[in-house]
């Protein structure tokens, strides 16, 4: 009878830990490392690389790029188009980059020239499946009236729906939103085209308040001019003739969620803060009256949950250059959540050569043996699951 009865008290004693441990591990942050570069000399086997890698966790930092106008690359200069589109996909993990947003004015000569929307075409479908994001048409992009075939054709919502992030649309796509999770926080972002129709911003108006709980984000084309000043005029490349104002006292200043509006059309840069039970932020970017249609500038928000700050800055992939004045480079306070970044180690390795760093470390020196990958391996921490990546087999770095 003894013996039964301490059989028993192991088996509920063990199965007691596996439980707290099941739980424990459950309660653990999902962690993603990845593999930024992996650079050596070329052309030899069993060579020294340097290896750079990321932890990623929901309290990590992000970023949000925005591409102004790109109307006269599509037209004239699409080799600039494709650098930035290429430069988000190679930077996709070092920045953590979780979303594209398009400002609209995506060609030059709305249905006129087929070309203009196959460059674009060419351009964006570097980021299919990659990154998400999200376009909407500008005022070159639709005829007088607002139609828009070659949009429809190239840009509908079939393009997106596949994708788990993609949150909707509205009138053959001139309205879409998005809805993603990055730095503790939950997002969504609605893109509206040049100067909506009242159908679509109260079809937008019914998006943002379904998700009250969410950060929001309005993407539209035309809404600030470069001194601060809402846009008052809606040409008639459009069905609808919603302007700043507008916009701001029907959708924006009423959906307290709303913290940010992006906007582009008006050549140059322009910045307009209003307090209504938050701040909101409303930015400016267009950059085409620029040499080379804009020469590549695109803008890159970096959220820091940390610190409660967006670093906002502004390069061109295409010329490799910032531009540094106070109007293109600053920061934004916001409130964010914030929770424990993965700390702990990571484990580099190459067939039986290895090095054992910290997350903090980033980067290490690493002999690659023959042809095997690379790997690396981030091995939890108390608050944190491991996760792993590894080059390919035939990857030479």
């Amino acid at each position: 009878m003894k013996t039964n009865q301490k059989r028993l008290m192991y088996v509920v004693v063990l199965i007691s830990v596996l439980l707290v441990l099941f739980l424990w591990e459950r309660s653990r942050t999902e962690t993603l490392i990845s593999i930024v570069s992996a650079s050596a000399t070329q052309g030899t086997t069993g060579e020294k690389v340097t290896v750079r890698y990321r932890v990623n966790s929901g309290a990590s930092d992000f970023t949000i790029i925005v591409l102004p106008d790109t109307q006269h690359y599509s037209d004239e200069f699409p080799e600039i188009y494709r650098s930035q589109t290429q430069w988000i996909l190679e930077h996709k993990d070092d920045l953590n980059i979780v979303f594209v947003s398009h400002m609209g004015d995506i060609v030059q000569h709305n249905d006129m020239d087929e070309s203009e929307w196959k460059a674009a075409d060419a351009a964006m479908s570097l980021l299919d499946g990659v990154v998400p994001y999200a376009v909407l048409p500008g005022s070159h992009d639709m005829q007088v009236g607002g139609e828009a075939i070659y949009y429809q054709q190239y840009f509908s919502a079939s393009r997106f729906e596949e994708y788990d992030w993609w949150g909707g649309s509205f009138e053959d796509n001139h309205y879409n939103y998005q809805l993603f999770s990055a730095g503790g926080d939950d997002y969504i972002i609605v893109h509206m085209q040049y100067c909506p129709s009242d159908a679509g911003l109260a079809w937008a108006n019914e998006v943002v308040k379904q998700w009250p709980e969410r950060k929001a984000i309005v993407a539209t084309h035309s809404y600030l001019e470069i001194h601060g000043l809402w846009v008052k005029n809606c040409q008639n490349k459009s069905n609808g003739d919603t302007n700043g104002a507008k916009m701001w006292n029907r959708l924006i200043k009423k959906n307290l969620n709303v913290f940010m509006v992006l906007a582009g059309h008006i050549p140059g840069f322009g910045r307009r803060d209003d307090f209504e039970g938050r701040v909101v932020y409303q930015l400016l970017a267009d950059y085409q009256d620029l040499p080379l249609g804009g020469s590549g500038y695109l803008r890159i928000m970096t959220f820091e949950p940390q610190n409660d700050i967006i670093h906002v800055s502004t390069y061109s992939p295409y010329l490799d250059e910032y531009l540094e004045d106070s109007g293109n480079k600053f920061d934004l306070a916001f409130d964010m959540s914030s929770d424990t970044l993965p700390q702990g180690n990571v484990l580099v390795y190459s067939g039986v050569n290895y090095f054992l760093g910290t997350v903090a470390q980033g980067s290490c020196e690493l002999q690659k043996a023959n042809e095997n990958p690379i790997k690396v391996v981030y091995l939890g921490d108390t608050n944190h699951k491991g996760s792993r990546a590894s080059t390919a087999a035939s990857n030479s770095p």
